[in-house]
């Protein structure tokens, strides 16, 4: 059963303009008219832009960071080559940003952890930030995961924003990742409930979205559908804590919700008025995680070390 609970601060910076950019109009004017043309070549197109991040927000802060304890890694999942960096000493908690984000969004929180006593390592996902490639998919988020999760452990507890938490969900679920407490920041279920809005935003005809689909299953090797944090959670028994703003404008409160009802014993937190980012860097919402997470039990190999 989810107990929901209420972060809210004194105001509210959602107001965004909402006007398409003219490089948008002229992708869906390209694809309205290619799609009566070349329908199969769309499709294929399309399906390789869905897995393509934006480029991320530049937010001024620099990972290369001269204080001590503070070092550059490297983790290698196969051919993917992943930038992390490990930040501090104690137990160790995971920072996973989201879709078009980069190590840096976790940083606020990073610092908060670090200074209560933690070893923090944040990691910039496939084809984000230093890490190498154009386009990535869930299926090789899930794969980094578990490869980080390896090279550092053992691991306290994981935390991730937007796509990075649903991708901490599947992967405590189906590679069995053995930490004490999850952290989700503004999560969505999965890529496969982002498809409409997608196709809408590029003008794809609703004809060739399903080609689209079976163009991205054949790249990730499994259908999209099935990367469903919903499903993921039924028997996780992880204490979690959720985080969300009832009026996020990116991804809708019914995420955060859904995942709370399906995960027994977790905790879903109201950030009212903080949208989809800023709650990564409000005072209570970081004070609210690393209470959390300061009260999950230890690894015995955590405690043996520490001792």
């Amino acid at each position: 059963m989810t107990n929901t609970t209420s972060a809210a601060p004194k105001k509210s910076t959602n107001g965004r303009a909402a006007n398409l950019p003219i490089g948008l109009l002229a992708l869906r004017t390209w694809f309205r008219v290619a799609a009566a043309v070349a329908p199969r070549a769309v499709e294929r197109h399309a399906a390789s832009l869905f897995l393509t991040p934006p480029r991320p927000r530049k937010n001024g802060v620099v990972m290369e960071d001269a204080a001590a304890e503070r070092y550059r890694l490297e983790v290698r999942e196969g051919e993917l080559r992943v930038a992390a960096w490990s930040w501090g000493r104690g137990p160790t908690v995971l920072l996973a940003h989201g879709w078009g984000g980069t190590a840096t969004d976790m940083v606020p929180l990073a610092e908060r952890l670090q200074a209560a006593g933690y070893r923090v390592v944040l990691f910039d996902f496939p084809a984000h930030g230093r890490s190498a490639g154009r386009r990535t998919n869930m299926v090789e988020w899930l794969r980094v995961m578990k490869a980080v999760s390896a090279a550092v452990g053992p691991v306290h507890a994981v935390a991730g924003h937007s796509f990075g938490g649903a991708t901490v969900a599947i992967a405590l679920a189906e590679h069995g990742m053995d930490v004490r407490g999850a952290v989700l920041l503004a999560p969505v279920i999965g890529p496969a409930l982002f498809t409409d809005r997608f196709t809408g935003a590029i003008g794809l005809p609703p004809e060739r979205a399903e080609g689209m689909m079976r163009h991205i299953a054949d790249t990730i090797g499994r259908e999209p559908r099935s990367l469903d944090a919903r499903w993921a959670v039924t028997h996780l028994h992880v204490p979690a804590l959720l985080v969300h703003d009832p009026a996020d404008r990116e991804v809708p409160w019914a995420h955060a919700e859904s995942i709370a009802d399906a995960w027994p014993g977790s905790r879903l937190v109201a950030a009212e008025g903080l949208g989809h980012r800023r709650l990564l860097r409000d005072d209570r919402i970081l004070t609210t995680v690393t209470d959390f997470i300061h009260a999950l039990p230890r690894h015995a190999a955590a405690l043996a070390a520490a001792s």
